[in-house]
């Protein structure tokens, strides 16, 4: 079977540091796996690491035992869109991190 769940969200959640505290975990329902992520920091980023080369793959898997294989899932919903906005966060601070250290040292 097929997750609903996108392997998109799960794969951005995943990449440190949000990986580090097992967010792809808690998104995909397994959140017993997702609590101990956040007290071993990703089990010193070992689990992290292997989370993320199981969602590559697509052996990744959710709550129910099914393979999130579909990039976007089967709906859009919230949590598309707070993907984007962090995603369009860290690129705007990777661009344009002088004129933020400009604005912060400026006051």
């Amino acid at each position: 079977m097929i997750s609903k769940k996108s392997r998109l969200i799960a794969m951005v959640l995943c990449l440190p540091p949000l990986g580090w505290l097992g967010l792809h975990r808690f998104y995909v329902g397994r959140i017993i796996t997702g609590i101990l992520m956040m007290f071993t920091i990703g089990g010193l980023g070992i689990y992290t690491m292997s989370d993320l080369f199981e969602l590559i793959m697509g052996n990744f898997k959710d709550k129910n035992g099914h393979n999130l294989l579909l990039w976007f899932g089967k709906k859009w919903s919230l949590s598309y869109f707070v993907v984007w906005a962090i995603i369009l966060f860290l690129i705007t601070a990777v661009c344009f991190k002088d004129y933020f250290y400009y604005l912060l040292l400026s006051y």
